[in-house]
């Protein structure tokens, strides 16, 4: 296993193509041709930097970040709303974000293994863990446990819902952490995960909990 997560490699050009991609599959799937044209139309007219101009400078490196990985799934949904009813703009809108952040995870988390992580001692599984929490642009966290089969940390901030709530999107929080369980069920073979709480769900953290299967 390469230990190193790939710090904020959700922002690197491969990544963010990939994610675009996935997008892209999602929209072809979802809409008529004439719609899918028109949508990809206006998207590829709607300039990056429109999508935070009512909006402060961004404060940090994590705000530029954050501000990097929500502003092509905001553009696609200003696009769909240009053309669709509501309804048919949220679900769509939900289903390419999630496409979106499964392609994130694969561009950012190194693929864990059972016997990678048996061969690590407590502080070399602690210091991994919280190298994977430092690679997420939008959150800031801490680790809980760590113990032999089993670790927790906990997202204190998401950045996610805040900058939609500034930008009026607030009901597009939740498709961003649609991604993330069903990433461990179909990436890391030997990892269960599970989540007991969302920031964006109004909890007042992101409790993640994460095993090694038998």
């Amino acid at each position: 296993m390469d230990r190193e997560p790939r710090k904020h490699r959700g922002n690197s050009f491969k990544t963010r193509l990939a994610m675009l991609s996935a997008a892209t599959r999602v929209l072809r799937q979802s809409l008529s041709t004439r719609e899918f044209l028109g949508v990809l139309s206006r998207y590829i007219r709607a300039g990056k930097a429109s999508t935070w101009k009512s909006l402060p400078p961004p404060a940090d490196e994590k705000d530029s970040g954050s501000r990097d990985q929500l502003g092509d799934a905001i553009r696609i949904h200003d696009a769909l709303s240009s053309r669709l009813d509501r309804d048919r703009v949220l679900a769509i809108t939900r289903d390419v974000v999630k496409a979106g952040a499964i392609e994130f995870l694969r561009g950012t988390l190194p693929v864990v293994s059972r016997q990678d992580i048996e061969r690590m001692g407590l502080a070399d599984r602690l210091a991994l863990l919280e190298q994977l929490v430092a690679a997420f642009p939008n959150a800031d966290g801490k680790v809980v446990a760590v113990n032999a089969d089993e670790f927790t940390f906990r997202v204190t901030r998401c950045r996610f819902p805040e900058l939609l709530g500034q930008l009026g999107r607030a009901e597009l929080a939740g498709a961003f952490c649609s991604g993330d369980l069903e990433y461990f069920q179909r990436f890391q073979p030997d990892i269960e995960a599970s989540r007991d709480s969302t920031i964006a769900a109004g909890g007042d953290c992101c409790g993640f909990t994460f095993r090694l299967k038998p």
